[in-house]
């Protein structure tokens, strides 16, 4: 009976690219776009606070205050011809301003500290991805290099159950059977290695320029 010769898959086991311990990690959990963009928004923020801070050292609160210590004679000379009420209502007015620059700081603060905890949870759900990602394909590969063994196996046998076939010695029916053995492990290697690959390509595209990524695996 004619066997095929090539009983081994044209796909091997090298084919799945080795993702652990990959330098890209540090980058992918550090400097991903998501995070950039969340790194920069609170930049801005950070930004508007010291603004206002800047504001309220500058602001006429300060200048009355040292007028009215005595430190400021011109200043003090000004606000003679005010009358009593008007130089309160000039206090108030720059205290609401003061109140209004708190309480935008404090929003600010608040958003920062939203922005600050969604990155967390970023970072936390991205390495989720990447350690279930690293164990899934770690348990792939075990699979597959048992699939390519029993697929060695396989085709010792139907070697075998041919060769005592040819000699007379043994039956068709055992052939046959080897034989599709060896065609569903075939099958079952390509089914696992077909998987592995779709966990790979998850893998890559958890960056922000997956193609790139691709190639430098290609090239490496």
């Amino acid at each position: 009976l004619d066997i095929e010769e090539n009983t081994q898959p044209s796909f091997e086991i090298s084919g799945i690219p080795d993702i652990a311990g990959n330098d890209r990690h540090n980058a992918l959990l550090t400097e991903s776009a998501p995070l950039k963009i969340l790194g920069y928004k609170i930049k801005k923020l950070e930004e508007k606070i010291d603004f206002l801070e800047s504001q309220k050292s500058l602001s006429l609160n300060l200048q009355l205050k040292g007028g009215v210590s005595g430190k400021d004679p011109e200043f003090m000379n000004s606000l003679t011809g005010l009358r009593p009420e008007a130089s309160v209502s000039l206090i108030f007015d720059v205290m609401l301003d003061y109140n209004k620059i708190d309480e935008e700081i404090k929003l600010y603060k608040i958003q920062i500290e939203e922005l600050m905890e969604s990155m967390d949870l970023y970072k936390l759900n991205l390495h989720s991805q990447l350690e279930s990602i690293l164990v899934n394909m770690d348990n792939y590969r075990e699979i597959i290099n048992s699939n390519s063994e029993f697929i060695k196996s396989a085709a010792l046998k139907t070697s075998e159950e041919n060769k005592l076939y040819d000699q007379g010695r043994g039956q068709l029916t055992f052939v046959l059977q080897s034989k599709d053995e060896e065609q569903k492990a075939k099958i079952l290697y390509l089914e696992n290695l077909y998987k592995a690959r779709g966990i790979f390509l998850e893998y890559i595209f958890l960056f922000d320029n997956p193609k790139e990524q691709l190639k430098g695996f290609i090239q490496g």
